[in-house]
């Protein structure tokens, strides 16, 4: 298996914003949100650090446990979830390379609209 190689593993959960008085929470959506931003920054970081990395969901019965949650001392109850992991190791210069991606102009994407 390829996580057989990396390096590092990291745990991605996401603790849900607990309620206070007089304070707005944020919908899971919102939150699940700002984690996959977060783990985009850490692929990010790893790629210009010449990393291979990934994100993967595997072994669902773990990640998905109860047990998984609170083993990462989150609190599934309260919606806390593991929601994957983050996968870390060296790799080949040629492979690294080829994740440079190209981006097309702004115009090419996007469609401005006054309202």
């Amino acid at each position: 298996a390829k996580w057989m190689m990396c390096s590092h593993l990291i745990a991605v959960g996401m603790r849900r914003q607990r309620p206070g008085e007089g304070k707005k929470t944020y919908p899971e959506h919102e939150e699940l949100a700002s984690v996959a931003c977060a783990v985009q920054n850490m692929h990010i970081l790893a790629t210009s650090m010449r990393l291979g990395a990934y994100w993967s969901s595997w072994f669902d019965h773990f990640v998905e446990s109860s047990e998984g949650v609170r083993f990462l001392g989150l609190d599934p109850s309260a919606g806390d979830r593991w929601i994957g992991v983050f996968v870390i190791g060296s790799a080949e210069a040629h492979k690294i390379d080829s994740y440079r991606a190209t981006r097309k102009a702004v115009t090419e994407t996007s469609e401005w609209r006054e309202v």
